[in-house]
């Protein structure tokens, strides 16, 4: 009987921690731990010694050794998850990451285009996105106004950005069909 109480509870705690503990990112002593340490010499001490309190054909004990066995087996699994919590890096939101890494290339693309223009500073942005194009190229799309040669606004341009000055295209800059043409491949929708 203490055998099968033994094997069953081994049983039960390797399927509880495996869904808990990602053996490839988890700490090695954690490891160790939750797959070894616990569950291959932990309980069968615990079975062990419960068994060797128990006289034979006594039923009420051998109740209370499968509860003391369930009781060390759970608290085996809650230590490991506990550990678990505090040893094992968070993984990063990938939303917040992605939305961190749009953010940074929208201002990249920005900063280029402010270079393509007469009054950098006057640069007023709208509509502005980030976009992977037909091609998977990632792009910042948007329209930008900004001041002219004589010290006034010159209304609001279609601009496309890789990041880069010299990847930068401000739609007066281009002839009109080219730019529509790579805007549609690179910033539609």
């Amino acid at each position: 009987m203490g055998a099968l109480i033994g094997i069953a509870a081994i049983v039960i705690y390797y399927a509880v921690i495996s869904r808990f503990i990602d053996a490839g990112s988890a700490p090695a002593g954690l490891v160790a731990t939750a797959y070894v340490f616990v569950p291959l010499i932990g309980i069968p001490l615990m079975v062990g010694a419960v068994r060797s309190g128990i006289k034979p054909g006594s039923k009420a004990r051998h109740i209370k050794a499968i509860a003391s066995v369930a009781v060390f087996v759970g608290l085996g699994i809650l230590g490991v998850l506990f550990a678990a919590r505090m040893f094992t890096p968070s993984t990063p939101d990938p939303v917040a990451d992605e939305q961190s890494r749009r953010a940074t290339w929208i201002a990249r693309g920005q900063e280029a285009v402010k270079t393509k223009l007469k009054d950098p500073g006057s640069a007023q942005f709208r509509a502005v996105y980030f976009n992977r194009g037909k091609d998977g190229l990632p792009v910042t799309c948007g329209e930008v106004n900004s001041k002219n040669s004589f010290g006034g606004y010159s209304g609001h341009q279609k601009f496309i950005s890789a990041g880069k000055p010299e990847l930068t295209y401000l739609e007066e800059q281009m002839v009109a069909g080219e730019f529509a043409k790579v805007w549609n491949t690179l910033c539609a929708k």
